[in-house]
C-alpha cells in the first residue's frame, strides 16, 4: 500500500515595505525588487513632501497595523531635517526609539545629506563634503553624467550601476566606522542604505 503524499504547506513570502520620499530612491527600490524573488515588495511614495519624520512614522505604523505589512524600511535625506532645529530633534527622538526598540519591525534609515550619495559610493569615495543635496549631485554627475531626476534617466537606475553594488556597500561601511572612531557629529556624511540592503538580505534568506 502507497504511502500517502505527505502535505508540504506553502510558506508565504515576507512583505515588506520601504518608505522614501525622492523619486530617485522610489526608482532604485523598485528596481531592486528584481534581486529579491521571495519577498512581496511595495513602495509607499504617499507622503507629504517635506521630511516629516511624524509623518513617516504614522504612515510605518498604519502599514504595520493596518495593511499587516511584516517589516517597513524607513529612509530620510537629513539635508532636509536639518534646515529646522525642531525636526532635527524629533528625528533623533525617532531614531533612538526605535533602534532601542527590541525585535522592531519599523527600521529607520538616513543619508547626510541625502540619497544621491549612495549612487556616488558606487563610483568613489573620494567625496567632498557638503550639507546640500545638489552640490552632492553635481560630484555623482563627474562619474555618471546622464544622472538626473527624470524618469526616462532614472527608470533603469539599478540596472546601470548594480555591477558596483559591493563597492558602494563597502564604502557606506567604511564611512560608518570612520565616523565612529573619529566621533563625528550627526552632521557629517553618512549613507545606512547598505544597511537598507543588509536587513532586506537577512529576511529573505
Amino acid at each position: 500500500m502507497a504511502r500517502p503524499k505527505r502535505r508540504v504547506e506553502k510558506q508565504e513570502k515576507p512583505t515588506i515595505a520601504i518608505i522614501g520620499e525622492g523619486e530617485s530612491e522610489k526608482a532604485y527600490f523598485n528596481q531592486l525588487k528584481s534581486k529579491y524573488r521571495n519577498v512581496h515588495f511595495r513602495l509607499e511614495p504617499d507622503l507629504p513632501s517635506s521630511s516629516d519624520i511624524a509623518g513617516i512614522e504614522k504612515k510605518a505604523i498604519y502599514l504595520i497595523k493596518k495593511r499587516d505589512f511584516d517589516m517597513v524600511l524607513c529612509h530620510v535625506d537629513k539635508d532636509v531635517i536639518y534646515r529646522s532645529d525642531e525636526a532635527r530633534k524629533k528625528f533623533y527622538q525617532v531614531l533612538d526609539k526605535y533602534r532601542r526598540k527590541k525585535n522592531s519591525n519599523i527600521h529607520f534609515f538616513a543619508s547626510m545629506p541625502c540619497f544621491e550619495l549612495w549612487f556616488l559610493f558606487h563610483f568613489t569615495d573620494q567625496i567632498t563634503y557638503c550639507r546640500e543635496c545638489p552640490r552632492m549631485e553635481k560630484q555623482l554627475k563627474e562619474y555618471f553624467p546622464n544622472y538626473e531626476k527624470k524618469p526616462d534617466i532614472i527608470k533603469n537606475l539599478y540596472e546601470q550601476i548594480k555591477d558596483k553594488l559591493d563597492d558602494a556597500k563597502k564604502r557606506s561601511r567604511q564611512l560608518r566606522i570612520q565616523n565612529e572612531q573619529n566621533q563625528c557629529g550627526d552632521d557629517a556624511l553618512c549613507c545606512d542604505v547598505d544597511l537598507m540592503i543588509d536587513r532586506l538580505d537577512k529576511v529573505t534568506r
